[in-house]
């Protein structure tokens, strides 16, 4: 379909990339196969790319998925991110320039046109899912037929990830209900926890699972999981609250929807029109009753044929490859906003390295765990040919263990630097420093991943620790850079109309 690469351990904190986790992706994606044919994937590359991904991996091995090739042929990607939408592979505009703040610039095939759209933008404020929510409404799949009332008007699905806290001003800017999905994504790089909202209703699957000592247990997942192995999927007793919480508020919902309906199609014989309606008309003023006006009368209901992507033809207007003009205006914020925005991308790879090396000492664990193995082989072993043959796979290995040291100590020392970077860039903020807030937990992060074992243990315990201990801080002190950039820009903006006047 596209031979455009995608990385889903390179992340851009200037735009606030954070990819879902690989089991998430698995997850959302047999939910969009499930439901969609023709999905808007809104600002979701990693969504995007793993369909792709997946297609290809079935067709590899043979197996016919009609719904997924179809799924992979009509749907797009609508990304800010010029490394895709500029993408010299990007030949059928599979790929479409998308910038929030104008959330209807979009190709004009777009519109009523995806029966599914997903969408995670780059900030969870209500201001952005109200421009996020305007494409939507937009692209969504709607009923055009004047007679269908409102309340049925949407045929498209729509599933959005965010914090449980945006719940009622997505409703507000969707103008209808979400429910909870009964799964929480995993967004590694990010502290707080997302969930799911979708504007239908998701059936629980209930399985039962066996615990070490063999008791069984009732949980309740989401559809989507069904392929997943069950024993990954053990709940707490908190999980289990939480599921019963999100039931009791669907099945609110959806008695909502219920009633709603039912008073659309109450029978009205016998019922008088409302004073307010009886007033005659205004000749001067009368205004034409849009409903009753056929949809292929009115301005946008036909498209016609060989209609051109955009404007002046299929390639995107030349303003929309803006990254000179955000430098210059960048520029034009200070050498403050500068340093800032330098500190915040340095901390960011700071927090990325820690990833690094976590998969570093899982290599370095594995090949000592293989070593281990051919030596008892080797020491087992009476036939001398089969024996050497096991000493030159040891030998072997010896070297491999030893060059997944240096590159563990390679990354370790690059870990260094960036600290260092850190402390000169903390230097010139003066009291805008936080420097003591975050200085501790990156100092033990250098001292633990350049000494600890690589032993199953030991490394399970650090991963826990990693988010917690060494993650957390970073990413509170990069929340306040950004403040601190949108603070300055603001000022900025404020001071340039009071220069013209």
């Amino acid at each position: 379909m596209t031979d455009i690469p995608f990385d889903i351990h390179q992340e851009k904190a200037e735009l606030n990339q954070y990819w879902y986790s690989p089991h998430t992706i698995n997850v959302l994606l047999n939910e969009i196969i499930k439901h969609g044919r023709k999905c808007a994937f809104l600002s979701t590359p990693s969504l995007y790319f793993a369909m792709l991904a997946r297609l290809e991996d079935e067709k590899s091995k043979h197996i016919k998925n009609e719904n997924l090739e179809l799924l992979c042929k009509e749907s797009k990607l609508f990304e800010f991110d010029p490394q895709w939408t500029n993408h010299p592979n990007n030949k059928n505009n599979n790929v479409i320039f998308y910038d929030y703040n104008d959330p209807e610039r979009i190709p004009i095939q777009c519109m009523n046109a995806f029966d599914y759209v997903v969408a995670d933008p780059p900030f969870i404020t209500s201001e952005v899912w109200q421009q996020y929510m305007k494409t939507i409404h937009f692209i969504l799949l709607k009923n055009t037929n004047p007679s269908v009332h409102d309340t049925q008007r949407v045929l498209g699905k729509v599933l959005l990830t965010t914090v449980m806290e945006n719940h009622s001003c997505l409703e507000c800017f969707y103008d209808g209900p979400l429910f909870i999905a009964p799964f929480r994504p995993s967004i590694p790089h990010l502290t707080y926890q997302y969930v799911c909202f979708t504007n239908y209703y998701i059936e629980f699957v209930k399985k039962e699972v066996k615990d070490d000592d063999n008791t069984e247990k009732e949980v309740s997942l989401w559809g989507g999981l069904e392929h997943i192995n069950t024993k990954e999927l053990k709940f707490e007793e908190e999980d289990r609250q939480w599921l019963l919480r999100i039931t009791m508020a669907n099945d609110l919902k959806l008695s909502e929807q219920s009633f709603t309906s039912e008073m659309v199609h109450r029978d009205r014989d016998g019922e008088e029109v409302l004073p307010s309606l009886r007033r005659p008309k205004n000749d001067d003023h009368e205004t034409k009753d849009l409903t009753q006006v056929p949809i292929e009368q009115m301005s946008w209901g036909y498209i016609p044929e060989g209609l051109t992507l955009y404007k002046d033809g299929d390639q995107p207007p030349p303003h929309e490859n803006n990254e000179t003009e955000n430098k210059n205006k960048e520029d034009a914020y200070g050498s403050e906003y500068q340093t800032i925005k330098a500190l915040r991308e340095t901390i960011d790879a700071f927090k990325g390295k820690i990833d690094v090396l976590q998969r570093c000492l899982d290599q370095q664990m594995k090949l000592r765990k293989e070593r281990l193995e051919w030596k008892k082989k080797r020491d087992a072993e009476t036939d001398p040919t089969v024996k050497e043959a096991h000493h030159t796979r040891v030998v072997a290995l010896d070297g491999e263990v030893d060059a997944a040291q240096a590159a563990r100590l390679r990354e370790c020392d690059a870990l260094r630097e960036l600290y260092e970077r850190i402390l000169t860039l903390e230097a010139p903020l003066g009291p805008n420093s936080n420097l003591l807030a975050y200085q501790g937990a990156m100092e033990e992060c250098m001292q633990v991943y350049a000494t600890v074992e690589a032993k199953k243990s030991a490394l399970q315990e650090l991963a826990a620790d990693a988010t917690r201990k060494y993650k957390s801080p970073l990413f509170h002190r990069m929340k306040e850079l950004l403040q601190a950039m949108k603070d300055i820009k603001k000022g900025c903006e404020q001071q340039q109309p009071a220069q013209t006047e």
